[in-house]
């Protein structure tokens, strides 16, 4: 059956299909989203296909509440609440592709450093590359990206289409540089080993920036979290001291409006304030 799949995608490529020649992420991206932005997400967040089908059925399930609540009783607060739903999903995921890169950015320095000691002692920039994923874990992000190249080569595919395919599911702002090394030191024959040093450097540097900011970022996202607290704080306290005006609010259409208007626009401070402050790789 593996053989057979193998043989089926060694096929299609010589063909010049590239159809099959994309990832599981890559298809489950272009075909199984219902919001256009999650496709993306899903793509960065390395989500297959499962997972992908039950985050779609809690996103129509969350639109489909928020859309009940408002027609059929009325509820300000549905949209607003089916929103926030909306929105944790797509924090989570961005969550779990930025936890990727971290992890991916993790060995990469690493493999840089090798990458670079196989080519200069004369080694094939691809066979260098390929023979570089045994240094690293079987669970390891990078080695998966790795062995994915290998598969593509194999499978009859181009050694620049296959090199810029690599690592493309991760969200890293050095992949399309080393991509593009490659690729130049085996069409014009330009030096390898000196410039994955220099990428190895650039990485080491903007690691150690962002654990000088990582104080800064807790902090503010503790002042996002505070302020929206205090507001919930506030509102608790005058439903205990004034239960009868919060009663009358509940009641009036306009006082449902402008309590969602108002809740609505601390959840808009909150996502914002989260939002400039995500740790991005």
């Amino acid at each position: 059956m593996v053989f057979a799949s193998f043989e089926k995608r060694r096929l299609y490529t010589l063909l010049g299909d590239d159809a099959l020649g994309k990832t599981d992420n890559q298809r489950t991206a272009s075909h199984l989203t219902i919001l256009p932005w999650f496709s993306d997400l899903y793509f960065y967040a390395g989500v297959q296909t499962r997972t992908a089908s039950l985050c779609n059925l809690r996103l129509l399930l969350y639109m489909l509440l928020g859309i009940i609540a408002l027609v059929w009783f009325k509820l300000y607060a549905g949209p607003i609440v089916s929103a926030a739903l909306i929105w944790f999903e797509t924090f989570r995921l961005e969550k779990k592709s930025v936890q990727r890169a971290q992890l991916f950015e993790k060995d990469y320095t690493t493999f840089l450093l090798a990458f670079a000691s196989a080519v200069r002692t004369g080694l094939d920039p691809l066979v260098a590359l390929v023979k570089s994923a045994r240094l690293f874990d079987q669970k390891s992000i990078l080695r998966k990206e790795i062995e994915k190249v290998n598969d593509d080569l194999e499978s009859g595919m181009r050694e620049d289409q296959a090199v810029e395919k690599f690592a493309s599911s991760v969200k890293h702002p050095d992949i399309r540089l080393l991509r593009t090394a490659i690729i130049l030191s085996r069409k014009q024959g330009a030096s390898l080993g000196e410039c994955l040093q220099r990428l190895a450097r650039v990485t080491r540097q903007r690691q150690s920036f962002r654990r000088k900011i990582k104080a800064t970022l807790a902090l503010q996202r503790l002042s996002a979290i505070g302020i929206s607290v205090c507001a919930l704080i506030i509102g608790l306290i005058q439903f205990l001291t004034n239960v009868e005006g919060v009663r009358f609010a509940l009641s009036s259409s306009v006082g449902q409006a402008f309590l969602a208007a108002g809740a609505g626009l601390i959840l808009t401070g909150l996502v914002w304030m989260l939002k400039i402050s995500q740790d991005k790789v």
